[in-house]
């Protein structure tokens, strides 16, 4: 490369075995780096040199240059946080509400999330709302093992029931030597169907405030097994296969 570029060709630079040439400052920047040079001239011989007639032009354009800049930076900021501030409601997440028998809209627009046609009506065959349907629920533990399994089924079936649905509730039993695998501190321990129901009923008065005598809830019981490997209950037969009349109607598993 030569040492200095002839004429007017800009200064050529290889970088990786490629040329580029080198972008030329401003005539702002050139001012303010000779401004610079002068003023550290000046520090290092101790003597502070004043400006001549020909500097005091330049320092004037560069400090309006700079201050010109600052402000134009100021007012760009400022009018872009106001678009922002101002964006339409549309632009944000829309909130959606679904309504029976309609499609979903957004609370904000009141405008359809898409143009689909109204959603399809309920049919009779799953629609729960209507009278006498008959719902069973079917369960892997029972009370008095307080799990997710035991508790939030026996708490759906007092409010369906409560509603006036009629529910059969499929809980499992497993023999007193499980429940002592089980239970290894010996208590809660059951003889019999009838008494562990007994224990279901009561729980259902004093925690959940229900007496579910006085509801259309019947307990019914299927024959399981524990294992201690998994702590779990597992049922021995083909629940399905004794399903009694009328309680192939809705099944909640």
């Amino acid at each position: 490369l030569p040492a200095s570029p002839p004429g007017n060709v800009l200064p050529v630079r290889a970088i990786a075995g490629t040329c580029r040439p080198v972008a030329q400052p401003s005539p702002a920047l050139r001012c303010l780096r000779n401004h610079g040079r002068r003023r550290a001239a000046s520090s290092s011989d101790g003597t502070e040199q004043s400006p001549g007639p020909q500097e005091q032009p330049q320092d004037f354009f560069s400090m309006a240059f700079t201050f010109f800049s600052s402000g134009v930076a100021f007012l760009s900021g400022l009018v872009a946080s106001l678009l922002q501030g101002s964006a339409p409601e549309r632009d944000r997440p829309a909130r959606i509400v679904q309504q029976l028998g309609a499609p979903p809209v957004d609370a904000q627009s009141d405008a359809p999330v898409y143009s689909l046609g109204p959603f399809p009506k309920c049919t009779d065959a799953s629609n729960l709302r209507l009278p006498g349907r008959r719902v069973t629920i079917l369960t892997t533990a029972a009370l008095p093992w307080r799990t997710g399994p035991a508790v939030n089924a026996l708490l759906r079936a007092l409010y369906l029931a409560k509603r006036g649905s009629s529910v059969v509730l499929r809980i499992p039993w497993i023999e007193p030597e499980a429940q002592r695998q089980l239970f290894q501190d010996g208590s809660d321990i059951f003889e019999s169907k009838e008494e562990q129901e007994k224990y279901v009923r009561t729980w259902c008065v004093e925690k959940a405030g229900i007496d579910s005598a006085e509801l259309p809830l019947e307990i019914r019981w299927y024959e399981a097994t524990y294992v201690a490997a998994v702590r779990s209950i597992f049922p021995t037969g083909d629940v399905s296969s004794d399903l009694g009349e009328g309680e192939n109607d809705v099944l909640i598993m």
